[in-house]
């Protein structure tokens, strides 16, 4: 993975400052399968359920720079989770492709999500958390976001990422 993708992902998780929340609509960034110097870099995402009932989720991938309100007309798979259940998402995106994964979730559903990077022989090596994008961490429209701590130094990169929900 490019440097700069890194420190992408790693500011948005400190611009967001979220490593789980509880569902309703909530969006994870999604780098899928990129491969780097034979290292693979995946988002993994995990849905908890912490009710005592059955819970559902209808997850949806909406690439980079797509319409996220447009439909390609296929029918949205609606995944159970049972009490004290989780469920691991692994794959959603076409190899390459980045995005967000939109998943659509009953309140007692908690959504947490990681970037990992994987071995030629299967090993992870590392893991970050990435952040979940909702209703509780994003600015309204017609608000101003301030954004600290961004450092101008030499040959230091960094990418804003911003999502338009």
């Amino acid at each position: 993975m490019k440097r700069g993708n890194v420190i992408w992902i790693a500011l948005l998780a400190v611009l967001l400052g979220a490593s789980q929340v509880f569902a309703g609509a909530v969006y994870v960034p999604v780098a899928q399968n990129d491969v780097e110097q034979g290292i693979r870099y995946q988002t993994q995402v995990w849905v908890t359920n912490t009710g005592s009932g059955v819970g559902s989720f209808t997850p949806h991938f909406i690439v980079t720079l797509a319409d996220g309100t447009q439909r390609d007309g296929a029918n949205p798979v609606s995944i159970d989770v049972p009490p004290g259940g989780t469920f691991f998402l692994n794959n959603v995106a076409p190899d390459g492709q980045r995005g967000l994964l939109e998943i659509d979730a009953d309140p007692n559903l908690v959504v947490t999500s990681r970037l990992v990077s994987i071995l030629p022989n299967g090993t992870e090596l590392l893991g970050a958390t990435v952040p979940v994008i909702s209703s509780d961490n994003l600015v309204p429209a017609d608000e101003t976001a301030h954004i600290l701590g961004v450092l101008r130094e030499g040959d230091k990169i960094a990418n804003l990422g911003l999502a338009n929900l």
